[in-house]
């Protein structure tokens, strides 16, 4: 039985083989304002909120039919050229109906693509770590990953 039988939900999630080229982590400062302490004269209170880590990684798929070159990661990565990862990218549209949002396949790859869990190998055997993207526990709720 598959994912979908199982779960009534489209596949959207795809493990998939890649050796690492390069990678670049970024951090972003985040700020709000609560819309409570909003004024109209844009002379609101400022919050300082931590930060945000996004990992961009260039990739050669192990199969070549798959022609993902970019995998974005919303997180910290341990992730280093040279690596063999197998990454869990996600491959969905987001469709708006009058009441809600919904998931949809996708079915075709862009060349980037969004990762929410990289497995690095030793040869494919042995796992040397596991990273999980801050999405991953929001696809969690949904799919019995």
């Amino acid at each position: 039985m598959s994912l979908e039988e199982k779960t009534g939900f489209p596949k959207i999630l795809f493990s998939v083989g890649f050796s690492v080229e390069d990678v670049l982590s970024e951090s972003q400062r985040v700020s709000l304002t609560p819309y409570s302490e909003c004024v109209d004269d844009g002379n609101s209170q400022v919050y300082q909120a931590g930060y945000l880590l996004e990992s961009t990684i260039k990739v050669k798929p192990t199969d070549s039919v798959i022609p993902i070159t970019t995998l974005k990661f919303k997180g910290a990565t341990g992730v280093r050229s040279g690596d063999l990862i197998r990454a869990l990218v996600t491959r969905y549209n987001l469709v708006e109906t009058l009441s809600r949002k919904e998931l949809a396949e996708r079915p075709t790859w862009n060349q980037e693509e969004t990762a929410i869990e990289i497995v690095t190998y030793e040869n494919f055997n042995k796992v040397l770590r596991t990273d999980r993207s801050i999405a991953y526990s929001l696809f969690k709720q949904f799919i019995k990953i």
